[in-house]
């Protein structure tokens, strides 16, 4: 496993939010092949980010499943976790859709 490519995000909207619009949304669809934690990482430039802020529950594209995600500690890669106790960064493979909160200074 690898980290996640660009060409596997799929940008279905975007938008700004904040105090002077500083923190770009996007709505993005991702295929994910075993990506998630420290080790396979999704980045936040594959985004257009230099630090992501905020990240909505991910859905899976079938609907079976809800995975969280939050951006890391420093703000430079996605974590998932499939939610359940302890909450732990976790590789997914899947096809996702989230919602995306980043700057890009």
């Amino acid at each position: 496993m690898a980290n996640l490519a660009r060409s596997a995000v799929t940008f279905n909207a975007e938008w700004s939010e904040g105090r002077n619009r500083r923190i770009f949304m996007r709505d993005v669809t991702m295929t994910l092949t075993g990506q998630g934690t420290a080790a396979n990482q999704i980045p936040a430039s594959i985004f257009g980010f230099t630090k992501l802020v905020r990240c909505d529950a991910a859905v899976k594209s079938d609907n079976s499943a809800i995975y969280v995600g939050v951006p890391s500690f420093n703000g430079d890669r996605l974590l998932l976790s499939p939610g359940a106790a302890p909450m732990v960064p976790a590789d997914v493979t899947a096809t996702v859709r989230a919602i995306i909160g980043g700057i890009t200074m």
